[in-house]
């Protein structure tokens, strides 16, 4: 069965969500639903906030409601992920939820691959400058095992295959 493809905005005023549902579920449903009806296109932080929270209209930028709408997107996170999806969200554009698994690898898993990356360079470079002559034995022995952890973070992090540019948004 194929779902016909529609505008964000037909699809935005058409959803019916479960007025009982949590917000952050409330949005997952939705995400899912548009990942289906308006493939890869973003909504509005308003126009999710006036989903996750049931609002017979969009709330205005500085509102609570918009304001809290990172919270909910985070569990809406989660529970998409029950659906192997993922949240694609965007500073300026808002979030959508992916479409399929190259999708989820294409954003979703990127950023992360990229977040670990950074943290374990920054633990790296945070750890060199620990002299551990400086410590008690106790910390020291820490520290050595620390770094021995981090060894085996960093060398598993460089030998993650690099992919190829992510693709504009379609």
């Amino acid at each position: 069965m194929s779902t016909k493809i529609v505008s964000p905005a037909d699809f935005l005023r058409t959803y019916k969500g479960d007025p009982d549902a949590r917000p952050s579920h409330r949005l997952a449903d939705f995400l899912l639903q548009a990942s289906k009806a308006c493939p890869r296109r973003f909504f509005d932080k308003r126009s999710l906030a006036k989903v996750a929270y049931n609002l017979g209209r969009q709330p205005a930028d500085d509102s609570d409601y918009v304001k809290r709408l990172s919270s909910a997107l985070s569990t809406a996170g989660e529970v998409l992920r029950k659906e192997r999806k993922g949240i694609v969200t965007d500073k300026v554009d808002g979030a959508r939820a992916t479409v399929d698994d190259r999708d989820l690898l294409e954003t979703v898993h990127r950023k992360k691959r990229r977040r670990v990356g950074s943290a374990v360079e920054s633990l790296a470079k945070t750890d060199a400058v620990i002299v551990p002559a400086n410590l008690p034995p106790a910390l020291r022995d820490e520290l050595n095992r620390s770094r021995d952890a981090i060894k085996k973070l960093a060398s598993g992090v460089s030998a993650l295959p690099a992919l190829p540019a992510a693709p504009k948004e379609r």
